[in-house]
């Protein structure tokens, strides 16, 4: 999966999570009853800018605005995790209506600050219940909910691939921070599979970012084949040390078949020197597979829709164009594109009541019902006047979400035109002939 992506379905998620815990608040609240979030994160507010940015913009979409309807409290350790706990005393004391936790030590020291304030894991990395923040994924009981990547179980697959990459690997580095909660996991993980694959591991101590270049430095001298850096905030969060310069990702796949995302991007050191390269692996299998049968299954639905000889286009669920035929772009005059995701008003152009047609496609969705001879009349882009007849058929896939339209559209404007034109004709008065008969009588006389 891409780290854009990624990043985005986190950023997204997170602001779902959060505010389905806020979902008693008024949002238009009198100023003295605006609810106050407390976001107690490791690292800097640049550091974490990302999941900031993301988390507003989630807030913004379900009608919550930093500053207006809510207030945000902002807390960061700056490097010094051993500040946490104070942080977050001071967001219980503030009596935030949840804490949003960014980094595994910042949960940690929420949930050690309250029992009662929800609080919202922010993508942890570890195993939550491996590191003993929940009870169980299921049930997580107390007051903790939220993500997790479960990063750690991947240990085993980066040294495979790392193996496949490298074949004459020998020795593996691995950054190691007794602080943070997340390595014990990942380097039981990692020491589990190492001896199976011929590897030795190095652990790297970086509790402080100072640390950084000096573990490079140590792994260059020992001339470790390769680094893991399992995932934490004092890394991912020093921009002048890890860079992203012409990065280079390409999908690779184990022995076993599955398929990583391999991320390769230069290291440099606080100098700005590139001194070696950082490789990061994501579990992409599952994404891609799946990626594999939509693309199979639309390619499938595509040859079925190019059948039908008329005009026709599926819509999913929110109306949005999934699938058009050769005929569709034919009747309408257009240039055959891919307008998946696009609105039905947005690829028919014009002057024309878009309304009517999807409050009967709405009607259609939610009885499950078909309507037809459905006629819109207007003025199309390339087409000029026209009247164009819309049937429409929902289909039931499991779940309302899952419900797809099939809408035919045939261009009915010369028989439309032709059946008003024969109506003028019968309506017009019609001339009648009268003939004068006069008959003449004549009298006869005979003598």
């Amino acid at each position: 999966m891409r780290r854009d992506s990624r990043r985005q379905f986190l950023q997204c998620s997170l602001a779902l999570v959060g505010i389905s815990l806020l979902s008693g608040c008024e949002k238009t609240p009198s100023p003295s009853k605006v609810p106050r979030i407390g976001f107690l994160a490791v690292g800097s507010r640049e550091g974490r800018g990302f999941l900031i940015e993301g988390f507003l913009q989630g807030l913004r979409e379900l009608g919550y605005v930093e500053g207006q309807n809510i207030v945000i409290e902002y807390r960061f350790s700056e490097d010094r995790d051993d500040r946490l706990p104070e942080l977050a005393a001071q967001l219980v004391d503030l009596k935030v209506k949840l804490i949003l936790a960014s980094g595994t030590p910042a949960s940690f020291a929420a949930k050690q600050a309250t029992s009662t304030i929800p609080i919202v894991m922010g993508g942890l990395a570890a195993n939550p219940v491996e590191t003993g923040l929940v009870a169980s994924l299921a049930r997580p009981g107390g007051n903790i909910t939220g993500m997790t990547l479960m990063t750690s179980q991947l240990g085993g697959k980066r040294l495979d691939l790392l193996k496949v990459i490298v074949p004459d690997l020998a020795q593996v580095a691995v950054f190691w921070n007794s602080s943070n909660p997340t390595y014990g996991p990942v380097l039981k993980e990692l020491e589990a599979a190492a001896p199976a694959l011929g590897l030795k591991l190095q652990r790297l101590e970086v509790r402080v970012p100072g640390d950084l270049e000096g573990a490079f430095k140590t792994a260059t001298r020992q001339r470790v084949g390769a680094l893991i850096a399992p995932g934490d905030p004092l890394v991912a969060n020093r921009p002048k040390v890890v860079a992203d310069l012409a990065p280079k990702e390409v999908e690779v796949q184990d022995r076993h078949g599955a398929w990583y995302s391999l991320r390769i991007r230069p290291y440099r050191t606080e100098d700005r020197k590139i001194d070696g390269a950082v490789m990061v692996l994501y579990d992409v299998d599952q994404l891609k597979r799946g990626l594999e049968e939509v693309r199979e299954a639309r390619d499938t639905v595509q040859a079925i829709v190019e059948t039908v000889p008329g005009a026709l286009v599926v819509l999913d669920a929110d109306l949005h164009v999934m699938i058009a035929n050769r005929a569709f772009y034919e009747t309408l005059q257009l240039e055959r594109q891919d307008h998946a995701g696009a609105k039905l008003s947005e690829v028919v152009l014009g002057k024309w009541n878009p309304a009517l047609l999807n409050e009967n496609l709405r009607k259609a969705l939610a009885r499950n019902k078909t309507f037809d001879n459905l006629e819109i009349e207007g003025v199309f882009e390339r087409l000029g006047h026209r009247i164009f007849s819309f049937e429409g058929r929902s289909i039931d896939l499991g779940g309302d979400d899952r419900k797809i339209l099939l809408v035919s559209m045939t261009d009915v404007t010369k028989r439309k035109n032709a059946d008003a034109e024969m109506l003028t004709q019968h309506s017009r008065p019609r001339r009648t002939r009268s003939t004068l008969f006069i008959r003449h009588r004549s009298k006869i006389t005979i003598r």
